[in-house]
């Protein structure tokens, strides 16, 4: 009888022991856990053409992206994407003018998340490091409509030039500090092709763009 009271005592001090344990461990998490909202989204206009495919290939005829994008389990069309949802709307209302059938599907960038003391101190060097990335694509954005204004082969490949070395920088200083970040502006600045013999074409671009961002 004895040892059987004993045992439960010993039971029920072990769950008490574990739900204190839980409860430092979760305190501990709250105080070293730190979402940063970056407050970026990108605006991708989208055909509303039933065939994705076709509507795909037909947009990079006429010059556009003509890249697939998938959302909530659904293929779109994506004729641009913007940083600025006032130029988004800005385009679809010229083109509902010429009888376009577009949407626009907005995407916010997920809360950066950090994780421990170490991570909470570097908060600067990582919300630094992206959005640097993000006027990057802004630049990129920037380059595209100017091209499809008349900007000369020569100026656009100077301001392609100026990006692609901006990402093999960021790859190189953060390729200890931030690895995964390292890794996608090792791979943004190797998919900006500026030889010099080949024509740089705005849809390409908007291409790129859409692919980097997705």
């Amino acid at each position: 009888m004895r040892a059987d009271f004993l045992f439960k005592k010993l039971f029920v001090w072990i769950l008490i022991l574990l739900f204190l344990s839980i409860c430092v461990i979760g305190v501990f998490c709250k105080l070293y856990v730190k979402k940063v909202d970056l407050k970026t989204s990108f605006h991708f206009l989208v055909s509303e053409e039933k065939s994705v495919e076709a509507g795909a290939e037909f947009i990079k005829l006429e010059g556009g992206a003509g890249y697939i994008l998938r959302c909530d389990g659904k293929d779109y069309a994506v004729l641009s994407v913007y940083l600025s949802q006032e130029d988004a709307s800005a385009v679809q209302e010229v083109l509902s003018l010429q009888n376009r059938q577009t949407r626009l599907i907005s995407v916010s960038t997920p809360k950066l998340c950090l994780y421990g003391k170490k991570q909470c101190k570097k908060e600067n060097l990582y919300v630094g490091a992206l959005r640097t990335f993000y006027a990057c694509l802004n630049v990129l954005e920037e380059t595209i409509s100017r091209l499809e204004k008349g900007m000369t082969q020569e100026k656009c490949k100077g301001l392609l030039t100026g990006i692609k070395r901006q990402l093999s920088y960021m790859s190189e200083i953060y390729v200890h500090s931030y690895p995964a970040f390292s890794l996608l502006c090792n791979v943004f600045a190797e998919k900006i092709l500026i030889n010099k013999e080949d024509v740089v074409y705005a849809g390409n671009l908007r291409y790129l763009q859409c692919e980097v961002i997705d």
